[in-house]
C-alpha cells in the first residue's frame, strides 16, 4: 500500500510538471515520445535553412507568376485580334492551314465498346468514345493523429500519437505488416480477428478497355480535344436475366464485386454530342496549339464541351487565368509567411527552458512574431509583386509599388515608436 501511495504521489508530483502521460498506463494505440529542449533547439536552426530557401523560392513563384499572367493576358489578347471565327468542319479549308480557328461542330465515330468483354456478356451496351474501368479493394488503413504539448519544465515537448484502423476503398492498400506492431492493434477494429489486406489478384486503378476515333466534320480530334470535350457517366452492369457473372456480384448497382479479395470493378464510358475548339489548324485535318508573338512559350489550345462563340471561348481561357492567378498569389504570400516563421522559430524556442512560466513566455513571443512575420511578408511579396507590375505593366506597378513602400515605412515606424516609447518608460522608472 505505502509503494502504491508513493508511485500514485510521484505520478501526480510528474502530472503537474508535463510528464503525467509517461506514468500512466496508455491505450495500446496510443504511443508517446518526448523531445528534449536540446533537440528542440537544434531542429528549429536546422529550419532556418529551410525556411530561407522557402522565402526566396516563394518570391521567386510570386515574380513569376505576375510574368505569366501578363504573357497569357497579351496571348489571349493577340489570339482575339488574329483568330479566323467560325470555320466550317466540312469541308477543310486548306487556306487555314497554320492559323489559329475557332469552329463548333457536332461529334461523330461512337461505337459499343463493350464488345464481347464482361460487359458485353453482362448485357450492358457502351456505345461512345472511350470505355475505362477503375478497380479498388476495401482495404485496412492505419490512421495517426497526434498532439502536442509543452514540458512545464525542462523546455522539451511531449507527443501523443493515437493510431486507428478502418476500411476503406483505395487502389493501393497498405501492408498490414507495416502497421504499429505489425498489426496487432488492428484486431481491435477487427472483432478481435487479425486484420488482412488479401492478394487483389487483378490490377488495382484506373485502365481503359477501348476507345473509339471521334470527328469534328471532316477534322480529327487529337486526344487533348476529346479530353476535354467529353463527359463520362458510370454504367450500370447487372448479373439478372440470364448475364454471366461467374462468382462475381453486382454491388450498389454500378460495381462488379469479388467477396474472396473485396475487389470491385467500376466503368465509366466517355461521351460527346459537340463540341468547340479554339487551336492552331494542323494540315492535314487536326488541331495543335497555337503560340503568339509576346512570348513563344504561351499559347492557345482549348476545347469544350457544346457550341461556343470564339468570344466566350477567349472569356472562358481569361477567367481560368485570373483563378490561377489569384491562387498562385495567396500560395506564394502563405510560403513567404510560413518561411518567416521558421527563420524566426529558435526565438520561441529559447524561452521553454524557463520553469513553469517558459511555455507561456513562449507562447507570447509566438504570437509577436506571427504578427510580425505577416507584416514583413507582405512587404516583401508587394515589394516583389510591384517590381514586375512596373516592368510588364507601368500604370499598375507605380501605385502599387508606392502602397508596399508606404506599407513597410508604416510598419517601421510602429515599431521605432513602440521601442522609444519603451525606453522612455524604462527612464521615468529609473
Amino acid at each position: 500500500d505505502s509503494r502504491a501511495m508513493s508511485e500514485g504521489m510521484f505520478g501526480s508530483v510528474a502530472k503537474s510538471f508535463g510528464f503525467g502521460d509517461q506514468m500512466e498506463n496508455l491505450d495500446p494505440n496510443v504511443e508517446v515520445t518526448h523531445q528534449s529542449f536540446g533537440e528542440k533547439l537544434s531542429s528549429a536552426f536546422c529550419g532556418i535553412g529551410v525556411g530561407i530557401v522557402l522565402v526566396l523560392g516563394a518570391l521567386g513563384l510570386a515574380g513569376w507568376n505576375e510574368y505569366r499572367n501578363v504573357a497569357t493576358l497579351r496571348t489571349i489578347s493577340e489570339g482575339r485580334d488574329v483568330v479566323v471565327k467560325d470555320v466550317l468542319c466540312s469541308p477543310i479549308d486548306v487556306n487555314n492551314h497554320g492559323m489559329l480557328v475557332h469552329l463548333a461542330c457536332d461529334v461523330t465515330g461512337a461505337v459499343n465498346l463493350a464488345g464481347n468483354g464482361t460487359l458485353g456478356l453482362m448485357g450492358v451496351s457502351a456505345i461512345g468514345y472511350k470505355l475505362e474501368k477503375y478497380t479498388e479493394q476495401n482495404a485496412w488503413k492505419e490512421t495517426k493523429s497526434s498532439k502536442t504539448t509543452k514540458d512545464k519544465v525542462g523546455g522539451g515537448s511531449t507527443t501523443k500519437t493515437t493510431y486507428s484502423y478502418s476500411q476503406e476503398w483505395t487502389t493501393m492498400p497498405a501492408t498490414v505488416a507495416d502497421f504499429r506492431n505489425t498489426g496487432a492493434e488492428c484486431k481491435t477494429a477487427n472483432n478481435g480477428v487479425r486484420c488482412v489486406n488479401p492478394a487483389a489478384l487483378v490490377p488495382l486503378g484506373s485502365a481503359v478497355l477501348g476507345t473509339a476515333p471521334a470527328k469534328m466534320g471532316d477534322f480529327k480530334m487529337s486526344e487533348y480535344v476529346v479530353s476535354q470535350a467529353m463527359s463520362s457517366k458510370t454504367l450500370t452492369p447487372s448479373c439478372s436475366g440470364g448475364n454471366v457473372c461467374g462468382t462475381k456480384m453486382v454491388t450498389e448497382s454500378k460495381y462488379i464485386y469479388t467477396p474472396e479479395t473485396r475487389v470491385r470493378t467500376g466503368f465509366t464510358l466517355g461521351t460527346m454530342t459537340d463540341a468547340t475548339v479554339v487551336a492552331k489548324q494542323k494540315e492535314p485535318d487536326t488541331f495543335e496549339q497555337w503560340y503568339g508573338t509576346y512570348d513563344p512559350d504561351y499559347g492557345i489550345y482549348q476545347a469544350t464541351a457544346g457550341k461556343k462563340t470564339a468570344e466566350e471561348m477567349f472569356t472562358a481561357q481569361e477567367e481560368a487565368n485570373d483563378a490561377v492567378t489569384w491562387i498562385l498569389r495567396v500560395v506564394s504570400l502563405v510560403l513567404v509567411i510560413v518561411g518567416l516563421q521558421m527563420v524566426t522559430a529558435p526565438l520561441t524556442v529559447v524561452a521553454d527552458i524557463i520553469p513553469v512560466i517558459g511555455p507561456m513566455i513562449s507562447g507570447m513571443i509566438g504570437s509577436f512574431l506571427c504578427m510580425f512575420n505577416t507584416g514583413i511578408g507582405c512587404c516583401c511579396w508587394l515589394f516583389v509583386a510591384s517590381m514586375c507590375w512596373l516592368i510588364y505593366r507601368p500604370m499598375i506597378g507605380i501605385p502599387l509599388f508606392l502602397a508596399a513602400m508606404a506599407t513597410c515605412v508604416c510598419a517601421g515606424f510602429v515599431l521605432y515608436k513602440h521601442s522609444n516609447e519603451k525606453d522612455q518608460t524604462s527612464c521615468r522608472k529609473r
